[in-house]
This record gives C-alpha cells, structure tokens and sequence, in this order.
C-alpha cells in the first residue's frame, strides 16, 4: 500500500510526471490523459452516491469505485514493467461482474424501446454523466491502444461500464419513481427544420413527418395515456418506435412504409392504406395535401 506523507513534491512543476515504473511522461501523454479521465469518471461515480442512491447501487458502485483505481494501477505501469511489479488490474472477472448486473437489472427497468434523455433523479442524472465520461475514457483508452499495448482489458472493462451505468440511472429513476423522459422526435418537425430548407425539402415532406408524429400522440391518447410500473409504458413506446422507425425508413428510401404501424388517426389527417395501389403505397389525407412525390427527409 502506497504511504503519502507529503502531497506535494514539486517533481511535475516542469510538465511531467512518473508513471508506475518511475518513467517521466508528459503531463499531457495519451497514457495519463486516460487514466486521468478514470479518474474523473470515479469523482462522478462519487458525486452519484453522495446524492443518496438506493441500496442496491451503493454497495455495487463502492465496488466499481475500487476497480477504477484497479483500471489506473493498469494504466500506470507499461506492460513490461507489470511482470516485476505486479500492480493490481482489472481482469475477466471484473467484465463478467459487470455483465451480470446488467442481466439483473434489466428485467427490472424493461427492455429499451425508445431514445431517453439524460435526466430524472438527482442519482439517475449523475450516473448518466458519469456514463458519458466513461464513453471518453473508451474512446482515449481506444486511442492509447493503437500507440502503445495496454491490457485488452481496459477497453473490455470501460465498455461494459458505460453500459451499466446507463442501466443503473434507469434503474435509479425506477426505484425513486421518476419517469423517464423520452426523446421527442416530432419537435424536428413542429420547429420547421432549416435543414429541410436548406436541402431544398418542400413542405410537404415536413408536413407529411409532422402528420405521423401527430398521429402518434392521438395514438397514445385514444389507448389511454402512460401506464405506471417500473418497467414503463413499453407498449406504448414500442408502437412509437415503430412509427419513429417507419418515418426514418421513409427518408432513406423515399416511399413510407407504415405496414409494421398500421392505420392511426392524428391531428392533421389520416393514415391509410389505397386499396387501389399495392401494400405500401399510402394515402395521406385530412388538412395536408396529398404526396406527389418521394418524401425525402435529411
């Protein structure tokens, strides 16, 4: 165990510091800069669980906290000094642990059939930060990797980190009883996109996505609203991202195909299906004209 009975030394007032096999390295090093981005992912991870998380997150994140410095011990030494020094590091085990908190909570939070935003609980909006800290913390790790060796590890172990983060602010927001908030697509086009202008879209092609998004929250009103529990309303936001999936599908190929949605009635119109044309080919009706053309969304 390391002893400190000095904090400063004044040994990094010319821009270097030590690495674990007594290397000086610049300050701002590929290598450090990883571990250094640990090390703030750790300070989130800290200021989740000064927010009063549930019980079953403060035990699991303590843990993780550990292994993180496990993580910088790894990124500290080089490859060849770890045979004579044998710092602590992060191995297979640590990724299967990881994995296995994500099997069990998973069930709980239901399965993932929409876009969240980062946000609800105090926790949950933390543990979403510290989950974007730890996807930079991949992507340098990544970098490192292509320079120097490091433990295939590291990324492995980052990886799966940011994906249990992600489900534990889930979870966080489930236990506290706090919705979701959800990605709204349709404020693309109720904001009249300038890209569509731009790109040349005539209106009718951001009416046409206005019109299914509209169609969509009809949808949610006539089968009732949101349901609670702590896995959410997933049927609901699977018919959503159904449509969501139908409108992208629309853009990239120019013809909508709503057969997985089936016929909904919005706002502006109705969707449905000619029986004079062949499956697929829909009619848009109500107060927005009638498409004429490919509707090509950017």
């Amino acid at each position: 165990m390391p002893r400190l009975t000095k904090i400063y030394t004044r040994g990094g007032d010319d821009g270097t510091t030590a690495l674990g096999g007594g290397q000086r390295v610049a300050k701002d090093s590929l290598r450090v800069q990883v571990y250094g981005t640990v090390d703030e992912l750790n300070s989130h991870i800290g200021v989740a669980l000064s927010s009063g998380l549930c019980e079953r997150l403060q035990k699991t994140l303590r843990e993780i906290q550990n292994e993180l410095f496990h993580l910088g011990s790894d990124l500290c030494f080089l490859e060849e000094d770890k045979v004579r020094y044998t710092p602590p590091q992060v191995e297979q085990r640590h990724v299967d642990r990881l994995e296995e908190l994500i099997d069990e909570l998973t069930p709980i939070v239901g399965t993932l059939e929409d876009f969240i935003l980062p946000g609800g609980s105090p926790g949950a909006s933390h543990l979403h930060v510290a989950r974007t800290v730890c996807r930079r913390a991949e992507r340098e790790a990544t970098s490192l990797a292509k320079e120097e060796k490091i433990s295939p590890q590291v990324v492995r172990y980052l990886n799966r980190l940011s994906d249990a983060l992600f489900v534990m602010s889930r979870f966080e927001n489930c236990q506290q009883g706090v919705s979701e908030p959800l990605w709204d697509p349709a404020a693309w086009a109720r904001a009249g996109p300038p890209q569509a202008r731009r790109k040349g879209i005539g209106s009718a092609a951001v009416e046409t996505w206005s019109m299914l998004c509209h169609a969509q929250v009809s949808a949610w009103e006539k089968e009732g609203g949101v349901s609670s529990g702590c896995a959410g309303d997933g049927a609901l936001r699977a018919s959503r991202f159904r449509l969501f999936r139908a409108v992208l599908r629309s853009g990239r190929q120019g013809e909508p195909d709503l057969r997985a949605v089936g016929p909904q009635v919005g706002r502006s119109g109705t969707i449905r299906q000619s029986p004079a044309h062949k499956a697929g080919d829909y009619t848009l009706s109500g107060r927005l004209p009638q498409r004429t053309g490919p509707c090509r969304l950017p």
